[in-house]
């Protein structure tokens, strides 16, 4: 990783990591702070008041990259990147060209790489603004004479109206009562090159599944060109032992290009997820394969969930049908 001055987030050319001067080690996941911390370009911003010391990550702006090296694809395989969280303005390079701008720290971007995977190798870069250019709030003018007035009765360094409400980020990290201000930035989850088949799944939902409804498995789908294609769901005890319910199979004809199916299997003998004074927190491993006609694996994906009802009503919390206490709240 490396830093370069300050641009717009919405200046059409912002692909200056040429001009970077010193390239550093970086860990992914992880954010700008942690690493300049551990070579030492920084002192720790949890201590004392060394937090100013550091502020000036905030107001450069941050280039991640690498060569990816792959085995070649098959002639139909297919590749993408995901990448699971970026904090929190970026934009993503691949062999160069722009592919991607974002803003928001916990969507997921999937970016096809196909064609550039066929070659074996490619060179990723990801431009990442510093802190100091995150949304702010727009005031009005009775806001700022109060933000200018308010301020020196309330003595509060987030100020009457903070900046933080303007993003979906950690609120403490623009400073509370026992925090200073450390606005971290940095690819935070991880990222991962997936290779399929000409068929990919792109994202998935599961829903139902309790007080006998069936469960609902809706699939949003690439296919690079009309494919017809067996769909196996597959639910299986992650963190108990019983049995599993038999495989649920279809059969699909999907068009080329996006689209959306949803699959609906029996739910009989699932056990419900309960809260941890009522039970055990039941969960499955629930898995979806496609094939094509010669039985080849096209795409698969798989993770874990639980099936529970909640309910609220008349100011009562309820899970599985039974009231329960809840003991706090926030926002």
């Amino acid at each position: 990783m490396g830093h370069v001055p300050r641009r717009p987030f919405d200046a059409p050319h912002v692909a200056d990591w040429p001009t970077v001067q010193e390239w550093l080690p970086a860990t992914v996941p992880g954010n700008v702070r942690s690493d300049l911390l551990a070579q030492g370009h920084i002192p720790d911003p949890t201590a004392g008041l060394n937090y100013r010391h550091s502020r000036w990550v905030e107001d450069v702006d941050w280039w991640y990259r690498r060569r990816v090296t792959l085995n070649p694809l098959p002639p139909e395989g297919r590749a993408f990147l995901i990448f699971h969280g970026i904090d929190y303005l970026s934009a993503i390079f691949v062999n160069g060209r722009e592919v991607a701008r974002h803003a928001g720290m916990f969507s997921r971007q999937t970016i096809e790489v196909t064609e550039a995977a066929r070659a074996g190798a490619f060179d990723l870069a990801v431009r990442l603004w510093g802190s100091g250019a995150l949304p702010r709030r727009r005031l009005s003018g009775l806001q700022k004479a109060w933000q200018f007035w308010g301020q020196k009765l309330y003595r509060s360094w987030v100020g009457i109206y903070p900046d933080r409400t303007a993003t979906l980020k950690c609120q403490m990290s623009f400073g509370w009562d026992f925090a200073p201000p450390v606005r971290a930035m940095g690819i935070w989850d991880d990222v991962e090159l997936r290779r399929t088949g000409p068929l990919a799944i792109r994202d998935w939902q599961i829903s139902g599944g309790t007080g006998g409804d069936p469960v609902a498995v809706t699939l949003w789908l690439n296919s690079a060109r009309p494919t017809p294609a067996q769909a196996e769901i597959t639910l299986i005890p992650a963190n108990f032992r019983g049995d599993s319910p038999p495989p649920a199979h279809f059969s699909l004809r999907l068009p080329a290009g996006q689209s959306r199916v949803t699959l609906r299997c029996p739910a009989s003998g699932l056990k419900p997820w309960q809260p941890w004074e009522r039970g055990l927190p039941h969960l499955y491993t629930a898995r979806v394969s496609l094939t094509g006609p010669d039985g080849r694996r096209l795409d698969s994906v798989d993770c874990r969930t639980g099936f529970r009802v909640a309910s609220w009503k008349d100011g009562q919390l309820s899970v599985n049908g039974r009231s329960i206490f809840a003991r706090g709240l926030n926002w």
